[in-house]
C-alpha cells in the first residue's frame, strides 16, 4: 500500500507521479479513516510514504488513526522505521521522538545507539542525555566506551558525569 506510493516519489519521479501519489495517500486517509487500524500491518510504508512526499501533517494524521491506546507498543515498528528512515537524513531531532515514543526497550535501545553516535559530534550533551537512557546494560556499556572515546563528548564535565552515572553500580562499568 505505502510502498507503491513510496516507490513514485523517490529519485527520479516527475511532478504528476508526486502529485498522484500525495492524491492517492489524501484519498487513502479519507477512505480509512474509520478503519486506520485494519493498516496496522502496512503502517510503517504508509507513515515513510508520507514522509517522503513531504506530508508531514498527514503522517501525524495516520499515527492517530493507528494508535492503539490497549497496546502502546503496537506502532514500535512504525516508530523505529520513521525513525531510522529521519536518521539517515540527518533529522535527529525528529529521529529522537520517534525513539522517544517506543515502547520496547529492546526495539528503541539500537536506534537510540545510533542517535546518540551521530550527536557526540554535533550535540555531545544530547548525547550524554541519550546515554542515560538506554535500557540494557550491555548497550549502554558498549555506548560509553564509543563516547569515552570522543574528545568533544568527554572535554564537558557533565557528559563525563554522564558516563559515572550511567555505569550505576558497576565497578566494571567504571
Amino acid at each position: 500500500v505505502g510502498g507503491v506510493c513510496a516507490s513514485l516519489v523517490g529519485e527520479g519521479a516527475d511532478k504528476d507521479e508526486q502529485d498522484w501519489a500525495r492524491g492517492w495517500l489524501r484519498q487513502m486517509e479519507e477512505a480509512w479513516s474509520e478503519r486506520g487500524k485494519e493498516l496496522v500491518p502496512v503502517a510503517a510504508e504508509i507513515c515513510v510514504g508520507l514522509l517522503r512526499c513531504n506530508m508531514e501533517e498527514e503522517q501525524k494524521n495516520w499515527l492517530k488513526l493507528f494508535t492503539d491506546d490497549s497496546d502502546p507498543a503496537l506502532l514500535d515498528p512504525v516508530h523505529l522505521e520513521l525513525g531510522n528512515w529521519q536518521l539517515e537524513r540527518d533529522q535527529f531531532d525528529e529521529a529522537h521522538e520517534h525513539a522517544n515514543a517506543i515502547e520496547k526497550v529492546a526495539t528503541r535501545d539500537p536506534l537510540l545507539i545510533e542517535l546518540a553516535k551521530r550527536y557526540v559530534s554535533v550535540k555531545p550533551a544530547r548525547a550524554g542525555d541519550i546515554l542515560l537512557t538506554i535500557g540494557s546494560a550491555q548497550l549502554r556499556k558498549d555506548l560509553m566506551e564509543i563516547l569515552a572515546r570522543e574528545p568533544d563528548f568527554v572535554a564537558e564535565p557533565t557528559n563525563v558525569e554522564c558516563l559515572v552515572v550511567a555505569c550505576g553500580d558497576s565497578a566494571e562499568s567504571l
